[in-house]
C-alpha cells in the first residue's frame, strides 16, 4: 500500500495540498508538517493548509510558520492527513481540491482513491508518513522531518503511556532520535509550557466537573463566556477530557467545548469502549480512544445526547472487571 501511494506522489507534476483536520492536535500538526518537508526535499510544488490555529505548545515544530489557514486554489492533488473525512479539515471538497489522497490511522472514515494509505493497526499517522519516507529514502529524513514525526508520535501514544506503544513505536522513536529528534527539548516545549491562560480555564471549568454512569464518565462543559472571561483560547482547553478521564474509576472523559451554533467534543478512553464509533455516530471520527465530533445544538440538548450514547455503549459491558 505504501508504495501505491508513494509512486501517486513520485509522478505528480503539479501544485500539491497536504491539509488535516479541524482542531489540530500533536498528530496531525506533526504528520502534516513532516510529509510537506519530505515533498519539498522531492522537488514538488506543495502548500501546508490547517483551517484552525496550531496550539501554543506546537508552535516550536519546524515550518509552523509556512502553515496557510487558506487554501490558494486550485490544486491539482490534496493530500488528506489523519483524518477520516475530506469534511473534517473543515473545506467544502470543490473540485479545484484536485484529486483527493488519504493518509491516515483511523479506523472510520471514507476511501478517495486507489492510492490511499490507509493502516488503522498503526497508534501515529506519524509511523504510516515515516514508512513512506523511509520507502523513498530513509537518508532524506533531516533533523526537522525527525523533530516532527517524533512529537506526531508521542503526542498520539500519550508520551509513549498509551497501550498502543508497542514496539515498533519504541524502535521508530529510537530512530527518530538518531535523525536529530531531542526527546528531553521535545518534552518540556509540548507537555510543559503552559500558559496562565490556560490553568484559570482549566480551574475554572473543573469546578462544574460532572461524574455520572456509576463513576464511569466524567465530563466538563467549556462555554464561551468560560473563555472570555479567562482570556483562554479554546485549543488551550485541549488537555481537558485527558484530565477528567485520569480520574480513578472513569472509563470516558468528555469534553464539551461550545463554538457558535455548535459544541465541539472531545472523548479520551481507556480501552473499554469504541469512541471512535460514537463519534462518527455523531458525525465525527477518531480513535478507539480518542475521537471527536461536531454537534449542533442547545448545551442541554448536547450533552444529554451524548451521555445517552455513552452510557448506552458502556451499559452492556462488565467493568468490575476492568482495571481503571
Amino acid at each position: 500500500m505504501v508504495e501505491k501511494t508513494l509512486e501517486r506522489l513520485r509522478w505528480e507534476k503539479g501544485r500539491i495540498l497536504v491539509v488535516s483536520h479541524i482542531d489540530p492536535d500533536g498528530d496531525a500538526v506533526g504528520s502534516t508538517l513532516a510529509l510537506y518537508h519530505f515533498l519539498k526535499k522531492i522537488g514538488k510544488t506543495v502548500d501546508v493548509v490547517l483551517k484552525d490555529p496550531v496550539p501554543r505548545n506546537l508552535e516550536f515544530l519546524p515550518g509552523v510558520h509556512e502553515i496557510l489557514q487558506d487554501p490558494q486554489l486550485p490544486y491539482d492533488l490534496t493530500v488528506v492527513v489523519d483524518a477520516s473525512s475530506f469534511s473534517r479539515t473543515g473545506f467544502d471538497p470543490v473540485p479545484e481540491f484536485g484529486e483527493i489522497l488519504r493518509i491516515d490511522h483511523h479506523i472510520t472514515g471514507d476511501q478517495y482513491s486507489p492510492f490511499d494509505y490507509l493502516d488503522n493497526t498503526q497508534p501515529s499517522c506519524g509511523l504510516l508518513i515515516l514508512h513512506l519516507i523511509r520507502a523513498y529514502d530513509p537518508e532524506i529524513i533531516d533533523r526537522d522531518i525527525a523533530t516532527c514525526l517524533f512529537t506526531a508520535l508521542s503526542t498520539d501514544t500519550g508520551s509513549f503511556k498509551y497501550l498502543n506503544s508497542d514496539p515498533e513505536v519504541f524502535e521508530a522513536a529510537a530512530d527518530l532520535v538518531r535523525k536529530g529528534a531531542h526527546p528531553g527539548e521535545i518534552a518540556k516545549l509540548v507537555y510543559q509550557r503552559k500558559s496562565l491562560t490556560s490553568v484559570r480555564i482549566q480551574a475554572r471549568v473543573l469546578q462544574n466537573l460532572k461524574i455520572v454512569a456509576n463513576g464511569r464518565v466524567a465530563y466538563v462543559v467549556v462555554t464561551r463566556k468560560d473563555l472570555e472571561e479567562t482570556g483562554a483560547l479554546p485549543e488551550e482547553t485541549d488537555s481537558l477530557a485527558n484530565y477528567v478521564l485520569s480520574i480513578e474509576g472513569v472509563a470516558v472523559g468528555i469534553k464539551f467545548l461550545e463554538d457558535e451554533g455548535f459544541w465541539r467534543i472531545s472523548f479520551r478512553g481507556k480501552g473499554v469502549v469504541d469512541l471512535a464509533a460514537i463519534a462518527e455516530s455523531l458525525g465525527g471520527g477518531g480513535h478507539r480512544n480518542a475521537s471527536g465530533a461536531r454537534v449542533p445544538g442547545t448545551q442541554e440538548e448536547v450533552v444529554s445526547k451524548v451521555l445517552s450514547i455513552v452510557e448506552n455503549a458502556l451499559h452492556s459491558l462488565d467493568l468490575n472487571t476492568v482495571a481503571l
